[in-house]
């Protein structure tokens, strides 16, 4: 028995609907302002929508039955309960996007410089059009909404002579992956990266500092929790939290030491 994704010119791929590629094709429509409405502060604003038709992605899985070996000879090395998938120009899709960016510098006198940025993105991406019978709804839910759709980024970077404080504030929203786990929405999360360094001389810096500091998770697979083995903190198939890690990943926090010379 295997499971594998087959090319689109193989027997086995062909047997389920297999046909050629095709080049992608898009259409790229996009705008944007840029403000400052007091001196020093910047604000800029983006918009764009994209069409992307013959859309290349993975088709459903197709599982292979005794009565499908025996239409196709070629099917015995997959063997009975064995899966194909293939690549497939399934769907067209549109996606529409705004950016909002605003920057602005304080100046704080003897106590250095603090510098600010906070970037918002919202985009929503739509199967236009879809090939049933290679492409699933929890596919179609996936393109959707696997990525968050909201985002939020906020920059602070402090410099006081020598000194060097950069904290980085991420927002996540909300996203599903319905192929995997079908019926949970992963709740929007909040990240944290610190990074502190000090030109100890001329070309010479130390620096320490983390990412996601304060140690945040993706949510657990639903139900997971009654399914935890102590011993392990994994479900029977080693699973806590999704497998792909959402936006963010499932290490947790991570801190580093830096030491760095230009010359």
């Amino acid at each position: 028995m295997q499971i594998g994704t087959y090319p689109v010119t193989s027997a086995a791929a062909k047997y389920y609907g297999a046909v050629p590629l095709k080049p992608e094709e898009s259409t790229n429509i996009s705008a944007g302002i840029v403000l400052t409405p007091i001196q020093d502060m910047l604000v800029t604003l983006d918009g764009y929508s994209i069409d992307v038709r013959h859309r290349i992605g993975i088709s459903q899985t197709f599982n292979v039955t005794p009565a499908d070996i025996a239409k196709l000879a070629a099917l015995a090395y997959v063997g009975a309960g064995g899966t194909v998938q293939y690549f497939t120009n399934g769907f067209d899709t549109k996606t529409k996007g705004a950016d909002l960016v605003v920057s602005y510098p304080f100046q704080l006198g003897d106590l250095g410089r603090l510098e600010s940025a906070l970037a918002f993105n919202y985009n929503i991406s739509h199967v236009t059009k879809y090939d049933p019978t290679v492409i699933t709804q929890s596919r179609i839910d996936d393109i959707e909404h696997y990525a968050p759709n909201r985002r939020v980024n906020l920059n602070l970077s402090y410099v006081l002579g020598p000194i060097r404080a950069a904290v980085h504030e991420n927002w996540y929203g909300t996203y599903r992956d319905e192929n995997d786990y079908p019926g949970q929405l992963f709740s929007a999360k909040w990240t944290t990266d610190l990074d502190l360094s000090y030109e100890v001389f001329k070309n010479f810096t130390a620096a320490i500092g983390g990412r996601n500091i304060f140690n945040a998770f993706p949510d657990t697979i639903a139900n997971a929790s009654d399914r935890i083995y102590p011993s392990t903190g994994g479900d029977v198939t080693g699973q806590r939290y999704p497998r792909t890690g959402g936006p963010f990943g499932f290490n947790g926090a991570f801190w580093y030491v830096r030491v760095s010379a230009t010359f």
